[in-house]
């Protein structure tokens, strides 16, 4: 947003509304003003065609701050349009269940004890 001209302007003080309700003080009491240099126009224009934005000028009481939320909020209703969202199916169960089956199906094989063969045997 660019606020004021070349010219130094006096900076509005703007309520949550967006009302200008008279203008910004230091501490001083002295009026603040403000005014863009041709090197800050052309930089603002710049970021501004590159990020796929515009340029609002907030000059002579007007703020901007309409044109502006009224911009935002079509971003956001296209963001939220083109939203889309994945939903996976939950299918963990069926590895789950056979592998509970495999551990009930060891805990249930008895292991048998081979015989070991004695020395002293012999084949005959």
């Amino acid at each position: 947003m660019q606020i004021g001209g070349r010219a130094p302007e006096v900076i509005p003080f703007v309520d949550s509304d967006g009302k200008v309700q008279g203008i910004r003080r230091d501490e001083s009491g002295k009026p603040l003003t403000t005014e863009l240099t041709a090197d800050g126009e052309a930089q603002l224009a710049k970021v501004a065609e590159s990020t796929g934005g515009i340029i609002v000028r907030s000059e002579h009481g007007e703020t901007g701050i309409r044109e502006v939320s009224g911009r935002l909020s079509k971003m956001m209703r296209e963001e939220l349009a083109e939203r889309v969202e994945t939903v996976y199916a939950e299918v963990f169960w069926v590895p789950l269940l056979a592998c509970a089956l495999l551990l009930v199906l060891e805990a249930a094989i008895f292991e048998i004890p081979t015989r070991k063969k004695k020395k002293d045997e012999s084949y005959a």
